[in-house]
């Protein structure tokens, strides 16, 4: 499902990881995690049980639009093609303080929580124009002329910090046809060219668990803040 959020269409899927000291004691008590995760999320209902980690799916072992995960030495929530800039947020935090209510889950010490999110923003606009648009923002003439040759393709990497949060972002144009590789649900517009996003937003050793689903929160939409930034100062 294709959103618009301010007149945009964009395409998304985010990762919420929240990694914490190895608990020992998880591995023996995996299946009451899972019964209780099942009992008290209706959007996942289906459970798999590996060596170290539950993982649950809105559908019989496959993530439609909703999955999570926790194991012994982290835990996290995905959403596929989420609805609104919102969704994978208030989702996200709603797991983490579910699975925080459980007498088998005792998480005080978080080492790093981040949030990956892949944006695909389909264009009206032939993949040529969008590459010369991104190679001109971001890189000097006398650059791409020192190479020898012309640029065909590109994939720009910037980290920075805004905030308490690091952004490590990493966008491109992308071809006809190209996003559908990078996502793992389907749709008509990947068909089309595009602006592609693959940001991961985090924090180290941010120490006590009880801020982690604010802190999810204000992650995604800081990485959403970005996203409609630099897509505007590209002019998409």
């Amino acid at each position: 499902m294709s959103k618009k959020q301010t007149d945009k269409v964009m395409l998304s899927e985010h990762v919420f990881e929240a990694r914490y000291p190895a608990v020992g004691s998880f591995l023996d008590i995996r299946g009451y995690v899972a019964d209780y995760i099942k009992g008290a999320c209706s959007s996942l209902q289906h459970w798999r049980i590996s060596e170290n980690t539950v993982d649950f799916f809105d559908s019989s072992n496959t993530v439609k639009k909703d999955g999570a995960f926790v194991g012994y030495k982290n835990a996290g929530y995905i959403v596929l093609d989420s609805d609104t800039h919102n969704y994978f947020g208030d989702k996200a935090r709603n797991y983490w303080e579910t699975l925080s209510k459980s007498k088998y889950f005792n998480i005080s010490t978080i080492q790093r929580l981040g949030v990956r999110t892949k944006v695909f923003i389909p264009l009206e606009v032939e993949f040529e124009k969008i590459h010369s648009i991104i190679s001109d923002k971001l890189f000097k003439a006398d650059f791409i002329s020192s190479l020898g040759g012309e640029s065909e393709d590109m994939m720009a990497t910037v980290q920075f910090k805004a905030g308490e949060f690091t952004l490590k972002c990493h966008l491109g144009p992308m071809h006809k046809n190209e996003a559908k590789g990078f996502f793992k649900f389907e749709s008509d517009e990947f068909e089309k060219t595009g602006l592609y996003f693959d940001i991961d937003c985090f924090k180290n050793d941010i120490g006590s668990a009880k801020s982690v689903g604010k802190d999810v929160v204000g992650a995604t939409n800081l990485t959403w803040e970005k996203v409609e930034h630099i897509a505007s100062w590209l002019g998409f």
